[in-house]
């Protein structure tokens, strides 16, 4: 669709798509407490976009292929989960004085209050 696009300039958007896409990616989690703690979930793993059909975007590989777990054998360049990462390490950063499981569960509390959601979190979330 995004070449489609009337005055879609490649040369512009491989310039300025990381950050783009990191936005839109850190506001999705933002505004979605469930997709937030399912992200900080993840710890310190490498986030992959296994898709064999992205090259750019993805490992350009499935992720039950042999090498997915390899990343020195991915024909893809992995953009987004590399993108993914970076956005849970930002996140993270800004509840460094926490341990890792108070840094999600405050990051995800904060994320329900922004969004005027009532219910506690350590309740239907299980973060307690």
């Amino acid at each position: 669709m995004g070449r489609g696009v009337q005055g879609f300039d490649e040369a512009v958007w491989n310039v300025h798509s990381e950050k783009i896409v990191g936005i839109g990616c850190r506001e999705k989690f933002l505004q979605n407490p469930r997709l937030l703690e399912d992200l900080l979930a993840t710890g310190n793993r490498e986030i992959v976009e296994a898709s064999p059909y992205d090259k750019i975007w993805g490992i350009g590989l499935k992720d039950d292929h042999p090498d997915a777990t390899n990343p020195s054998r991915w024909p893809g360049e992995n953009r987004l989960g590399n993108v993914i990462t970076q956005v849970r390490e930002d996140l993270l950063a800004g509840y460094a004085n926490y341990t890792l499981p108070e840094r999600a569960r405050v990051a995800v509390e904060n994320a329900m209050a922004a969004l005027g959601m009532n219910d506690e979190p350590s309740d239907s979330l299980g973060l307690r």
